[in-house]
């Protein structure tokens, strides 16, 4: 819905992925806001077990300067003052859930771009990409592809080690 909290859309992540095996481990792949919730999914409402990584492709883990003119909407969660994102990069490091941020040197609605980058984890800047254009660029997904098997392979190492 227009104008859902970071919290909002966490919660029904929660829900879906409740729906899943125990067993089950997923990978999260998330753009813009989505990376966000991610993120707030792990960290906050205990994702961290089900999680095996997250990907954020043009999330405003720093807030953007963009998102001051909308507080109305989902924009009190984007702002570079907001407590929800303060939280988010404090409590990076409590889980052992590897990330990785992806983000387009053209982007202008994460603005400053040094705001896409979440405190742990990989960065991976591509050139000549926008916002949206991260949800396309043949790098960015061939990249994502290459990051979701190589924590597979080694989870798959790992039990058969054990």
């Amino acid at each position: 819905a227009p104008g859902a909290s970071v919290d909002r859309i966490a919660r029904s992540l929660s829900r879906l992925v409740d729906r899943l095996p125990a067993s089950c481990r997923v990978h999260l792949v998330g753009h813009s806001l989505g990376g966000l919730v991610a993120r707030y999914y792990v960290q906050e409402l205990g994702g961290h077990t089900r999680v095996s990584q997250t990907i954020s492709l043009g999330s405003p883990f720093g807030g953007t300067v963009l998102a001051h003119p909308f507080p109305f909407l989902v924009g009190r969660d984007l702002s570079h003052r907001s407590p929800l994102l303060a939280r988010l990069r404090a409590r990076a490091h409590e889980h052992d859930v590897p990330h990785t941020s992806f983000l387009g040197d053209g982007d202008l609605m994460v603005v400053p771009a040094e705001s896409a980058v979440f405190p742990r984890g990989d960065v991976v800047v591509l050139q000549s990409c926008g916002h949206n254009t991260l949800l396309f660029h043949r790098e960015a997904i061939a990249r994502v592809v290459d990051r979701v098997r190589a924590v597979q392979e080694t989870a798959k190492r790992e039990r058969a080690a054990t």
